[in-house]
This record gives structure tokens, C-alpha cells and sequence, in this order.
């Protein structure tokens, strides 16, 4: 089993886990940060870029931004602490702090503080600490570490170009905006991505054009991402099985749910199911 432990909270979720498998190309709506706690190296494209996760550096991945990771041959598996952090909680923790950041993380380098803040934070994912006042202490435990790396990419750009902010707009083409309301509202139905674009009273070609254009990515890519936290949610909070999630997510069969969970997660549907359990 690649997953050791899961735990969710206002902040949004945490999860310690083998990096074994690559993952393909896709998005999250929320923040994205990968801390390795021990192993070998994987090779991260964000954006453009390439970096790799390493016991000398971390990934941040921003909302909606594309990422995706291989592994490196000879390499061992990375173990990391892997954090999906919920836009509205992180923004107002750093303004509870009056900590202005420019609302965007970058791959920073694993300096002792960002160190220090992961052992404590999956040593206490993995029961290694009393459980008194367990929910204020592991939310404090998540600030820290969410505080040490928009700190440290701070000091990293005081020391190069900084970085502009990256804003998230939401389509200025109304039909569009009322086409992502839809795909949101219709998760559990096996509306279609054509479906969508009749809806949006655009032709397929210049529904795919025009939501690239102004969101930065395919509509295939923000579906999956939709699916993906549905899916998330199901596994964790709810007592069905993995066959009747599967369909509930608009799939044909659970084995092609579990292909897609496993291609954009590492995981399969089963491992985050009994993670979570185990909380």
C-alpha cells in the first residue's frame, strides 16, 4: 500500500504517501504542496517548468495550474507529505497573520524550517503524538508548515526576480461561466463534455477554444478535476461501495474509475478509502 495516512480539516486534506507511480498532466482548484519526508527523487512539470522533488526541494502548485510528475529511473519512490490546501482557508490565515504573500507558491529549496515543519506535521498524521486537543493542534501544525514555505519562497525571491501574482479569474464570456456552474452542478449525472457545450450554446470546437483561451486550460482537464474531489469526498465521508462511486462519477465500469483515480492520484480508490478510515 502506497498511502500511510490521510487526514481532512478545514484546510482541506493531507495525505503521506509513495510517490511509485507517474501521474498524468492535470489541475487542482485549491493549493498544492509536496514536502519529501525520505526515498529517492521524481521529476515535476508545473506550468512549463520542470523540477524535481528531492530531499533538497519542495513543489508548489497553484490552482488551476497544470502539473504532473514521472518517476526517475534508479531512483527510489519519494515519500511525501502531499497537501491540497483550500484557496479561502490558506489566504485567511496569512491575513490573520497581516502576512501580505503574493498568493502564489513556487518550488522552493527544503530548508530546515520546512523540514522541521513535515516531520512534525506526519509525525502527528501518524499517531505519534496524544491526541488531546487534537483538531486545533493539527490545524496549528498545518499553518506552521503553510507559514515556513511562503516564507522561504519569499526569501528566495528577495534574492532573485520576484514573481508576479498569479490571478484567478473567473471567464470574462458569460457563457462559459455558465457552463463551469453546469459541469459543477451536474457531477453525479453522465453529462458529457458535448452536453456542456450545447448547453453553453456553443459549437464543440469553439466551446474547447474559447474555455482554453480564457481559462488556461481544456474543459477534459477541469472536469477531471471536478470528478476527482467528488470522488475524494465519496471515498472519504460516505458508506458506498467503490463500484456504485464509480457510477455515481459518470464511468462505465468501477475498473475505468479506478484507472482514472490511479493516473491522476498515484493511488487506488481502495488505499485513500482505508486511509481515511484509519484517521
Amino acid at each position: 500500500m502506497s498511502i500511510y495516512a490521510v487526514r481532512h480539516g478545514v484546510f482541506g486534506k493531507a495525505v503521506i504517501m509513495d510517490l511509485s507511480r507517474p501521474v498524468v498532466k492535470h489541475i487542482h482548484l485549491d493549493y498544492h504542496l509536496f514536502i519529501p519526508l525520505g526515498g529517492g527523487a521524481a521529476r515535476f512539470k508545473v506550468g512549463r517548468e520542470t523540477h524535481l522533488l528531492s530531499s533538497s526541494q519542495c513543489i508548489g502548485v497553484n490552482p488551476w495550474q497544470p502539473h504532473s510528475y514521472q518517476l526517475i529511473d534508479g531512483c527510489d519512490p519519494v515519500l511525501a507529505l502531499v497537501m491540497y490546501l483550500d484557496p479561502v482557508w490558506l489566504s485567511k490565515i496569512f491575513e490573520d497573520m497581516n502576512f501580505k504573500w503574493h498568493q502564489r507558491l513556487n518550488c522552493v529549496v527544503m530548508g530546515p524550517q520546512i523540514e522541521r515543519a513535515g516531520a512534525k506535521l506526519a509525525a502527528k498524521m501518524m499517531g505519534l503524538f496524544d491526541k488531546v486537543d487534537e483538531a486545533h493542534q493539527f490545524n496549528t501544525l498545518v499553518q506552521n508548515l503553510c507559514f515556513e514555505f511562503v516564507d522561504q519562497d519569499y526569501r528566495m525571491e528577495n534574492a532573485a526576480t520576484p514573481s508576479s501574482c498569479l490571478q484567478f479569474k473567473v471567464p470574462a464570456d458569460f457563457r462559459l461561466r455558465k457552463s463551469l456552474a453546469y459541469m459543477q452542478e451536474n457531477m453525479d449525472s453522465r453529462c458529457s463534455l458535448d452536453m456542456v457545450a450545447r448547453q453553453s450554446g456553443m459549437s464543440r470546437p469553439w466551446f474547447f477554444h474559447r474555455f482554453r483561451e480564457q481559462t488556461g486550460v481544456t474543459p477534459n482537464m477541469y472536469w477531471d478535476s471536478l470528478r476527482m474531489d467528488a470522488a475524494f469526498s465519496k471515498l472519504s465521508g460516505e458508506d458506498t461501495s467503490i463500484c456504485n462511486v464509480s457510477f455515481d462519477l459518470g464511468f462505465s465500469s468501477q475498473s475505468n474509475f479506478t484507472r482514472f483515480f490511479v493516473n491522476h492520484f498515484n493511488a487506488a480508490p481502495s488505499e485513500f478509502r482505508i486511509a481515511s478510515a484509519q484517521m
